[in-house]
């Protein structure tokens, strides 16, 4: 039979989460904050960046 300490984890849980703050609302962004040119990806850069030992 569980001891009054193990029965009352869940329940100590609920409680702590209930104190935590509320979560803050979602973020609308503009589209004039979008990106107008997509980043592209050098992966010839990255390669040129390693070592030979990393390569193994």
């Amino acid at each position: 039979m569980p001891t009054f300490a193990e029965s009352s984890v869940p329940v100590d849980n609920i409680l702590a989460r209930r104190r935590e703050p509320p979560r803050p609302l979602t973020i609308i962004t503009s589209e004039d904050s979008a990106l107008r040119h997509p980043p592209i990806a050098d992966c010839a850069r990255y390669d040129q960046l390693r070592t030979f030992d990393a390569a193994a």
